[in-house]
């Protein structure tokens, strides 16, 4: 919905109105508002009503603690004011979205995270729940990852996952480390290490790493 916003097309907003209507699910209550507030910001003169708007749908799934998948109207809210360069209104109401965050973890801003990224600065700047903004603004200010990458001569390719945990097995991480670092499960770490070895015909970590430098793929 914000992308069709950001392209001025009115008419998939409308499509994605009329996919929700009817629906008998909260978030698509939710999702229903976050659509029409955007809708209400084509129009200049209905900032006010798109601050309306979202302000009913951050009620909405303060109740229905409905914090993945379906947007975040109090940060979109903020952002508004924020670009109305109405700092403390906006502080205000980016508040209770980001104590939230601070309580069930940061990663419930990461996916609208990159569309407000000023508004996300200025309360670092401010003081606001700095430490939980800032872990998400690191996030979005990390170097991308690894690409995945072919294996001359194999057919196979390996993952951009099975590249990162290649490369940390390369630092001389052992699994426990490697799991920590990418924030996945021990076992997940060794079904990678599964098919790196056997897309790599190799036998153990060592033959691994020194495979994968032959062949110039770390």
């Amino acid at each position: 919905a914000r992308a069709a916003w950001r392209r001025g097309d009115r008419r998939r907003l409308d499509a994605i109105l009329a996919r929700l209507s009817g629906g008998n699910r909260p978030e698509e209550a939710l999702v229903s508002s976050m659509a029409h507030a955007l809708i209400a910001r084509m129009d200049d003169r209905g900032l006010d009503r798109a601050l309306d708007e979202l302000a009913e749908a951050e009620r909405l799934q303060s109740q229905l603690r409905a914090w993945l998948g379906a947007g975040l109207p109090g940060l979109e809210r903020a952002a508004i004011l924020h670009e109305q360069g109405r700092l403390r209104h906006a502080l205000e109401a980016a508040e209770p979205t980001l104590a939230v965050a601070a309580e069930i973890g940061a990663g419930i801003l990461l996916a609208d995270a990159p569309s407000h990224v000023p508004l996300l600065r200025r309360c670092v700047a401010e003081g606001l729940h700095a430490r939980t903004v800032g872990s998400v603004l690191a996030v979005l200010d990390r170097p991308p990852g690894p690409t995945a990458v072919a294996v001359p001569g194999t057919g196979e390719t390996l993952s951009s996952r099975e590249v990162e945990v290649l490369a940390h097995v390369a630092q001389g991480l052992s699994n426990r480390e490697i799991a920590a670092a990418l924030f996945i499960s021990e076992v997940t770490v060794k079904s990678h290490l599964t098919r790196i070895f056997r897309k790599l015909d190799a036998n153990s970590r060592t033959q691994a790493v020194a495979r994968a430098r032959e062949l110039h793929l770390l």
